[in-house]
């Protein structure tokens, strides 16, 4: 009998820390965010990022979203333009919000250039300072050298990808 009560508090207690340590869903301010970001994107039916939200308010369970298992903050975005996307310029300040962020995609997006206003510039990531993968291939930069300046004050980066973006002949990126 003592061992079968010694077995229950050690299971009452492995699943109280089970709780503790893991999160089940994602933040409401991160939530809010991607929503956030979703309106700034022009949706079209093959972008996963427009049916954000529709099926469930977890957004640790939206498409191209990784979510850490112990915090439950974002911690890897990934959204993919597709063709019929129109050029834009890129705002930082959306992506402020996610401080676990450690990967990056925004691929086939036709980023332009950078929105103009103190938050908006791709140096205002050197705020997520977990941010280490950075992936740009296929935008629109045209040889933006100011770009290139930007994202080298992101001390966190260990890999950049500038494929197809008009910015391939440039190898130093720190500004």
């Amino acid at each position: 009998m003592r061992l079968i009560k010694q077995l229950l508090v050690a299971l009452v207690i492995a699943s109280l820390l089970e709780g503790w340590w893991s999160c089940d869903g994602c933040l409401e301010n991160e939530r809010n965010a991607l929503l956030q970001l979703k309106a700034s994107f022009d949706c079209h039916e093959y972008m996963s990022l427009c049916s954000w939200g529709l099926y469930t308010d977890d957004c640790c369970k939206w498409e191209n979203i990784h979510c850490s298992s112990t915090t439950g903050r974002v911690s890897k975005l990934s959204i993919q333009g597709d063709y019929w996307a129109s050029e834009w310029c890129f705002n930082a300040s959306l992506f402020l919000p996610f401080q676990e962020l450690t990967s990056l995609s925004l691929q086939y997006n036709y980023i332009i250039d950078c929105v103009e206003n103190e938050d908006a510039g791709f140096e205002r990531l050197e705020r997520l300072s977990k941010l280490e993968f950075l992936d740009l291939e296929y935008n629109s930069f045209n040889n933006n050298n100011s770009i290139v300046s930007s994202i080298g004050h992101i001390s966190s980066l260990k890999s950049l990808n500038l494929g197809h973006t008009g910015l391939e002949s440039v190898t130093d990126i720190q500004g």
